[in-house]
């Protein structure tokens, strides 16, 4: 992934957005991080590598994310919830962009 925001990280589970495999459009990246030798899930060996999120998931990902967030606030929470805000927002566009383009 290039151009990484991370939208979420509490030690255990991280979520960026960044452009994927030479993509124009941005995608969300998960992860279960680990520690120490374990490199977490998913890995590539001993490397820590990143789901894709599809498509259809990101709405409600960024959605959990921000009750997640809701529930432990702290200043660090803050900047995490008004990034996932600014991807939402990016998504609903890409949302409306495509029901537009679809004929009826």
């Amino acid at each position: 992934m290039g151009s990484i925001t991370v939208l979420f990280d509490n030690g255990e589970y991280s979520v960026i957005s960044g452009l994927f495999d030479g993509e124009s459009e941005r995608a969300l990246g998960e992860r279960w991080n680990g520690e120490g030798v374990a490199p977490g899930f998913p890995n590539q060996g001993a490397n820590p590598t990143w789901h894709v999120v599809s498509d259809f998931l990101a709405v409600p990902l960024l959605h959990g994310l921000l009750d997640e967030l809701l529930r432990r606030p702290g200043e660090g929470n803050r900047r995490y919830a008004a990034d996932i805000i600014i991807e939402l927002e990016r998504w609903r566009a890409v949302e409306a962009a495509s029901t537009r383009s679809v004929p009826r």
